[in-house]
């Protein structure tokens, strides 16, 4: 045969030679030339590809009967379809795989590829053959290989029992493993999973980077593929228990035909383990700023919601949040602490540090709660610890724990200041009521309460003290928060500087509400204490001490002093400045003391200066003026120019002394001429002199003054001496006391050396006492003359005045005094006889020639002199020319001055205020107004007016001062000041036009001073008054009233509001403004915050009434939020509005909304039962010990947990239990209805009825038991309880007191017997596994007899010799734990040697399913004999059961003895027999068939058996006659025959024992019995099978070869029954018992 490719497309023709036809040609083709491949296990009806059968020529022969023929490797893997006419020439066929079946013996002969060949599958060769009907080839075949994907596999082990729900990232779940025997590459990817969106799980190739975290993992090549699923995505914020993939593997990706390829799929769970969940937690937790470390803020509960593991496990974390939604904590230390309840797994929360709660007043801190749960997973995940966070918001309350504090500021505007408890403050003495007491440094205090808020932060100011009622403390009012004190003058009568320089004044801040936590004060009470310098004025005059009736001293004081000569130096009689006193307190009012004469003419004599020294300063001639009365003025200036006057006066008396001084007499000449060259007495140079004292002597003396030259420098070292002398001559007569002096020229004077001499002459009492020195001198000019060559030498002043020269004198104004210009002339010539020198003004202005006048004297003084007063407004200086010339006529040199008059200034006229004008009530022009400040920006000091003035004076008496005054407008003392040098008007602090008075037209007075640099001399202007007026600005935001109360800015109100509320909710403020712009009401608001979700709940109205509401539109849901809290924005204008500004008040409400009781309560613990859950929990009750049950104390369970998702307000729960399912523990449980605690309240005996299964108890919980109304009730939960066993009950035998008695053949007495079975066993009450499991053993255990321990079966170790008496020993302590009650219990047995022929035998009906209720029946008969012989007084003794060989009717047979307890000897038979004929009811009742016969003992004779099988015999034949007869002659009985004939071939015998699916064999019930039993029953054969007791039944048998059953009784339509067929054994000739089973 020869093969051709598929891909060559060659078509085979095979000429098929049929007799009688003519030449066809048959062509096999394949449609697919590509690959034929099909898959491992593709079902049958999966194409695989398809073949073309072409018919070429013209013969005979059709396609009827032809088929194709699969030979080759693939003919166990390929079938082919029945071929198909396409065309009358064309058949197709379809090739298919044959399937699973033939798979086996299909891969054994398969190909493997080479590497790298295509496709890389194993293939088959199939060869397709064309053959007709009788397997004739019809043409030529065709080859192909056929190539076939075997199924790969896939492996999944899982990693992890469960996961954590927080497990990292990367963690391992699944071990995956993939394996393929081909060559072609396999895609692994996940196909789902639950949660679907998104996937938690990640796919990753576990030897190498090729796949990570992709959607699937290609494999290239044959063998195995490892892969890993990993978490890919946390578990963090999935809700759900359990986590499934179902993954999927393709192979031969490449071949890319799902027909060809394999789809594996498998799915996989793992549960995951949740965090905790908190049952228990409060919305917003409440604590006061001062609460005491270890104060309980809250307490919080979590349990497990997965496996529901007690409390315990749970355990509890917290730290504190910077934000409510911070995602770690906070670095600082936590504020609070949580302990967890051992008893109950709550979390309490504790206050963990105190006093760091007063930055907080006010608002929240925020906490997270940490519930943790660790887990112990046996694989990769080890001990990772599951944790839930609950964040909270904890509100910290403000008390009144802050006092108000003072503090010390430069200025209103500054931030906080040093807090203080002291300060200096002054005030003027005997200032007036209401005058502000001024703080040092120019301070400003400010009281405040900013730690606290609302109503703690107000107190009161007062002045407590002796002070109270000189001071009074402002404002007067409550105050809120803060306040600038003022401290003003309510009493001035204390302010005496003298009486008290400095006056404590203690200002007492006390808040107006009780201070909480403190345990001395009712009240914060906060002090500051002023030291009030009270400054002194200069209110008291200077008096000299002592002073009487206005002298000096007292009334009889005289001063003296001696009379003297005035020599130029003054004689100083005292000093006044040490004896004055002034009561003044400071000395700027004590020490500006001046001194003054009162009589001005004393001034000549006396000189008094200003510190009060009193001089003499001329003579005092005792002879003229004896005694002088002085009166002395004392003026005393103080602080700011107040003076005082007082005056006092004495006498001074003048001593008579020598000291009287010489005078000369008559007008001496005091310029004497003298040529030059001249010697002699110098003409009218002759002096006189006189001297009052008689004691005098005189002498004349000259002495050099100066000398000068004729240039007029003075000659230095002139030898006057030298050149003159003066002698003195006595009185000639005595009663002429006058002395003469004569001057002479001793030697020539040259006048070109020395011109002009001046010379002192003095005249010398030479009898004047010691040690005054009374002279007198006279200064004489000497002029040596010379020719008149140079002009006159003028001088003024002492100084030279050349020609041209100018002299400037200060004259002052409107002064009437003369004012004189002293010009002295001197002419160095002696010719023309000067002085006097002549004189003439030039260039004088016309107007003021009257004003001056020129005097010259002869002495050459030229006096210039001011005869008019000059006004300084008219002239400021005058200017002219003096001429002074040495000749009136002829030739004469003069001297050309030039004067010029200064006219000073003089302070006489009043400044006056320029700018402002007068106020005007008719000009409303005339108000100056002024914005008021806004109170809540720095504020800055701003001047609104410039005061201008003007002084017709001179600026000599500048600067001038400006000074307000407050007495119209007091109220703006302190806020409008004007700046004293330049007199701008500014106002200096915040002006509030709300405040007291300043919303009217105040008037303030203005006033200028002048010369304001000296402080004296000064003139005040009239004062100006200018109206004020503070306008109107928006500055205040709106005031909100809510219940009559006024709310503070940024206040917070708490309102409850039910969740589900009827129609809508208002809450309802009432607005103000204290401005009068913008014109409110309405007034706008805005729910400024509102948290998300919830903003169409509310909405907002207002009106003109002032009314603006909070409307709540919509109703919450208390699960879903507890407390809101909106911020309502109340603003004064419409925020869209230009106004500016819009001032707004914000009022923060706060919703806590109230929970209805509309949630089912629910039980989370225990969870409800189910017995076929395999983490089903079962609770366990220990019973109590039925021995001690008087020690008996109640003990708990179990605690029976709820949630309700309604609020705390709906606890506590009552608990409720059902014993419906449990009726046997009514009474012995009891739940606290308020603690959930269920407890065993009675003792529990296990033994008792019902109290040893498993026992389902109901629980449920009704809430709000506080109430008692409004309560819902919680669905049902069952929990499992199995009672515990303890030892409490013995062990017992149902044996007599004398024990038990056992008959032992002497056949069976062997060693290894084990005695028949006989119900000695001991019964325990307790757990049959447990304390109630016995032991055996018997006493003496050395005996002849051994015991199982188990199963009380005994057995003979060794022959008897005699009967045996021994103790049966039962013990019930054997189990672990039940050591505690271990007793045992002893009875005694026997065993008897019987002979065969003492047993008693009995039958009994014993045909039970099984060994146990056939235990059960033989126990009934057994304890029913025992309690027959023991009735009788005998013991019974067993001695065996026949055992059953069959299933037969054939009864069980019981042999048994009485034995006489005494001698242990047995009963007659016949006795026996008697006893059971008494009893015979009970026995049949037990299933004894008979009364039981005695058998014969074994020694009976042969003749005996003879005559029971000849009677027997008879019996039968007798019986089965009368039976037949019977039935032939009730013709009408309805007893219908079954026909076994006719089934006998269907159960011959067959296996004893048939199966379960045995087939039942149907019996027709034949309904004409007589007609059968004539046609169909033969005669009974003289021999027939004995008769057995049958078992009572609607039907009967024939035996032997009849073989019919016969209905004896009607039943319903179907009647069970088993039918043993009793044959003989052809081999052994014994009976063969076979069972079959019919209906």
């Amino acid at each position: 045969m020869a093969r051709y490719s598929v891909e060559s497309a060659v078509v085979l023709a095979v000429i098929l030679f049929i007799p009688g036809a003519f030449s066809q040609t048959f062509a096999i083709t394949a449609q697919d030339t590509g690959h034929w491949i099909f898959k491992q296990g593709a079902n049958t009806g999966k194409e695989v590809g398809a073949l073309t059968i072409i018919r070429t020529g013209n013969g005979s022969q059709t396609f009827d009967g032809t088929s194709i023929v699969i030979g080759g490797s693939c003919s166990t893997c390929l079938s082919s379809s029945t071929l198909e006419v396409t065309s009358t020439f064309n058949l197709s066929a379809k090739i298919f795989p044959r399937g699973n079946e033939t798979w086996d013996a299909c891969k054994g002969n398969l190909t493997e590829i080479s590497t790298g060949a295509a496709p890389g599958l194993p293939y088959c060769i199939a060869e397709f053959q064309l053959v007709s009907s009788n397997m004739t080839e019809l043409g030529s075949n065709l080859s192909r290989n056929v190539y076939i994907n075997r199924t790969p596999s896939m492996t999944v082990v899982p990693m992890l029992s469960s996961i954590p729900q927080n497990a990292l990232l990367d963690t391992k779940v699944f071990q995956v493993s993939t394996n393929d025997q081909d060559n072609l590459p396999r895609t692994i990817s996940i196909d789902s999973c639950t949660p679907a969106t998104p996937c938690p799980f990640s796919l990753r190739s576990s030897n190498g980077s090729s796949c990570i975290d992709s959607p699937s993992c290609t494999f290239t090549s044959a063998g195995e593929a490892p892969y890993d699923i990993v978490l890919g995505r946390t578990l963090v914020n999935s809700t759900a228990a359990t986590l499934s993939i179902r993954l999927k593997l393709v192979d031969g990706i490449s071949l890319n035909n799902p027909n060809q390829q394999h789809t594996l799929y498998e799915e996989h769970k793992i549960a995951v383990l949740r965090p905790p969940v908190f049952t228990e937690r409060p919305g917003v937790a409440e604590v006061n700023e001062n609460d005491t470390e270890g104060t309980i803020i809250m307490t919080v509960k979590a349990i497990d919601r997965d496996d529901h593991k007690p409390p315990s496990e749970v355990t509890y974390s917290v730290c504190e949040l910077e934000t409510f939604n911070a995602t770690s904590c906070s670095s600082t230390s936590a504020r609070v602490r949580i302990e967890k309840i051992q008893a109950t797994g709550q979390g309490k929360v504790l206050l963990n540090t105190p006093n760091q709660l007063s930055s907080l007043v006010g608002n929240f801190f925020f906490i997270r709660i940490t519930a943790n749960i660790a887990t112990n997973n046996a694989t990769e995940v080890n001990m990772l610890s599951l944790s839930t966070d609950l964040s909270l918001r904890i509100l910290v309350n403000d008390v009144n724990n802050n006092p108000p504090v003072f503090q010390s500021l430069n200025s209103v505007g500054e931030g906080p200041g040093q807090v203080i408890t002291g300060f200096k403050a002054s005030i003027r003495e005997n200032a007036i009521a209401g005058t502000v007491v001024e703080f040092a440094d120019q301070s400003v205090i400010c009281i405040s309460d900013l730690l606290d808020l609302g109503a703690n932060a107000q107190f009161r100011l007062s002045v407590i003290g002796p002070s109270q009622n000189t001071f009074e403390a402002y404002p007067t009012n409550v105050i809120q928060g803060i306040a600038f004190l003022t401290v003003r003058v309510k009493n001035n009568t204390a302010l005496d500087t003298e009486t008290l320089s400095i006056m404590e004044v203690k200002i007492r801040a006390t808040s107006t509400e009780p201070a909480v936590g403190s345990e001395v004060l009712e009240f914060w009470v906060s002090e500051l204490v002023l030291q009030v310098t009270i400054v002194d004025l200069n209110d008291n005059p200077t008096f000299y001490e002592p002073m009487v009736d206005g002298n000096c001293g007292n009334s009889s004081s005289v001063l003296t002093v001696r009379e003297t000569i005035f020599s130029g130096t003054r004689v100083p009689v005292f000093e006044m400045g040490s004896h004055v006193r002034d009561s003044d307190f400071e000395l700027i009012n004590r020490n500006d003391v001046q001194f003054y004469l009162k009589d001005p003419t004393q001034a000549r004599q006396f000189n008094l200066s200003a510190q009060g020294k009193l001089e003499v300063i001329s003579a005092l001639d005792y002879e003229k003026v004896r005694l002088h009365h002085i009166s002395i003025g004392i003026d005393n200036i103080g602080r700011d120019g107040v003076m005082q006057t007082s005056q006092c006066s004495f006498q001074l008396a003048v001593d008579d002394v020598n000291d009287e001084l010489p005078q000369f007499t008559g007008p001496p000449a005091l310029t004497f001429s003298v040529d030059e060259n001249w010697t002699g007495s110098i003409p009218q140079g002759i002096f006189t002199a006189t001297d009052a004292d008689a004691t005098a002597n005189l002498t004349f003396s000259i002495t050099l003054d100066r000398a000068f030259g004729p240039d007029g420098l003075q000659f230095a070292n002139f030898a006057l001496l030298d050149h003159i002398t003066i002698s003195t001559q006595l009185p000639s007569p005595p009663a002429f006391p006058f002395w003469r002096g004569r001057l002479t020229v001793r030697r020539s004077l040259d006048r070109e050396t020395v011109a002009t001499i001046l010379a002192v002459v003095t005249v010398t009492d030479q009898a004047a006492e010691e040690p005054l020195l009374q002279t007198v001198t006279t200064t004489i000019s000497i002029t040596v003359n010379d020719l008149n060559d140079n002009p006159p030498d003028v001088r003024f002043n002492g100084q030279a005045i050349s020609h041209l020269g100018n002299v400037t004198v200060n004259v002052t104004e409107r002064t009437r005094q003369e004012v004189h210009l002293d010009f002295y002339a001197s002419d160095k010539d002696s010719v023309p006889k000067t002085p006097p020198f002549f004189h003439e003004i030039l260039n004088l202005d016309p107007t003021y020639q009257n004003h001056i006048g020129v005097e010259t004297k002869d002495n050459g003084l030229i006096c210039v002199k001011t005869l008019l007063p000059f006004e300084y407004r008219l002239i400021q200086s005058l200017t002219f020319q003096l001429v002074i010339r040495d000749a009136k006529e002829g030739f004469a040199m003069q001297t050309t001055v030039d004067v010029t008059l200064v006219i000073i200034d003089v302070n006489n006229f009043l400044p006056r205020i320029t700018v402002p004008r007068n106020y005007d009530p008719s000009n409303t022009s005339s108000v100056w107004e002024y914005l008021e400040t806004d109170i809540r920006a720095t504020f800055i000091p701003l001047a609104f007016l410039t005061v201008e003035a003007e002084d017709d004076d001179s600026d000599e008496f500048m600067p001038l001062n400006y000074f307000l005054s407050y007495d119209e407008a007091p109220q703006l003392e302190g806020y409008v000041k004007i700046n004293i040098t330049t007199g701008v008007v500014s106002v200096v602090r915040p002006l509030d036009r709300e405040a007291p008075g300043m919303a009217d037209l105040m008037m303030l007075t203005i006033r200028v001073m002048d010369n304001a640099n000296r402080g004296y001399n000064q003139q005040t202007s009239v004062g100006t008054r200018i109206a004020f007026r503070v306008t109107d600005r928006n500055d205040n935001p709106p005031i909100l009233h809510f219940n009559n109360i006024v709310l503070d800015k940024g206040a917070a109100i708490s309102q409850q509001i039910p969740e589900y509320h009827d129609g809508t909710v208002n809450i309802d403020f009432h607005a103000t403004d204290a401005d009068s712009t913008p014109s409110t009401p309405p007034f706008y608001t805005i729910l400024t915050v509102v948290p998300v979700g919830y903003r169409t709940h509310f909405d907002t109205f207002s009106d003109r009434t002032g009314l603006v509401r909070l409307l709540i539109l919509k109703k919450f849901d208390y699960c879903l939020v507890q407390n809101l809290i909106i911020t309502l924005t109340v603003y004064d204008s419409d925020p869209n509005a230009p106004f500016n500004p819009i001032l707004n008040t914000a009022v923060t409400v706060r919703l806590e909304i109230l929970d209805t009781n509309n949630l089912f309560p629910r039980v989370s613990y225990p969870i409800n039962y189910d017995p076929a859950s395999p983490s089903a929990e079962l609770f366990s009750a220990m019973e109590t010990d039925s021995r001690n049950t008087n020690q008996f104390t109640a003990f708990p369970v179990l605690t029976v947990n709820a949630v309700d998702d309604d609020s705390d307000q709906f606890l506590p729960f009552d608990y409720f239990l059902s014993f419906k399912l449990a009726p046997c523990l009514q009474g012995f449980m009891e739940i606290d209805r308020s603690t959930g605690v269920v407890s065993v309240v009675k003792p529990l005996d296990r033994e008792e009825t019902g109290m040893n299964e498993t026992l389902i108890v109901e629980v449920f919980v009704m809430d709000n038991a506080k109430q008692g109304f409004n309560q819902l009730n919680s669905s049902v939960s069952k929990f499992a309880l199995k009672i515990s066993d303890v030892n409490d009950n013995p062990p017992k035998f149902s044996s007599p007191e004398n024990g038990y008695s056992v008959a032992v053949l002497e056949k069976n007495n062997k060693a290894g017997w084990k005695l028949p079975f006989k119900n000695h066993q001991a019964t325990d009450s307790d757990l049959p596994d447990g304390c109630g499991k016995i032991f055996y053993s018997v006493n003496p255990a050395d005996g002849p007899v051994s015991v199982d321990t188990t199963t009380a079966d005994i057995t003979l170790k060794e022959a008897l010799t005699a009967d045996v008496q021994f103790m049966l020993i039962a013990d019930d302590g054997t189990m672990p734990g039940c050591s505690i009650g271990r007793s045992s219990v002893t009875v005694p047995m026997t065993i008897k040697f019987l002979a065969e022929g003492q047993l008693y035998t009995i039958t009994v009906d014993l045909e039970k399913n099984d060994n146990t209720n056939r235990r059960e029946a033989l126990e009934k008969i057994d304890r029913l004999l025992t309690a027959i012989a023991d009735e009788k007084g005998f013991d019974y003794g067993f001695h065996g059961v026949e055992e059953v060989t069959s299933r037969a009717a054939t009864p069980h047979v019981i042999t048994f003895a009485f034995l006489n307890r005494t001698t242990k000897e047995a009963l007659a038979k016949e006795k026996i027999s008697g006893i059971i004929v008494e009893h015979a009811t009970e026995l049949r009742a037990v299933g004894v068939i008979n009364d039981g016969t005695a058998r014969p003992p074994e020694e009976s004779s042969d003749g005996y058996i003879v005559a029971v099988v000849i009677l027997t015999l008879l019996a039968v034949t007798f019986l089965c006659a009368a039976t037949f007869l019977y039935v032939k002659t009730q013709p009408s009985m309805n007893r219908p025959v079954v026909d076994l004939a006719r089934w006998k071939d269907f159960w011959r015998p067959k296996p004893r024992r048939p199966t379960p699916d045995r087939p039942r064999h149907p019996v027709n019930v034949i309904e004409d019995p007589v007609n059968v039993m004539e046609e169909e029953l033969p005669p009974v054969p003289p021999n027939p099978m004995p008769q057995q007791p049958q078992p009572q039944g609607p039907v009967t048998i024939f035996g032997g070869d009849v073989n019919a059953l016969i209905l004896k009784t009607e039943f319903p339509q179907q009647y069970n029954y088993d039918l043993d067929e009793i044959v003989n054994d052809p081999v052994s000739d014994s009976p063969v018992n076979s069972d079959y089973e019919a209906d």
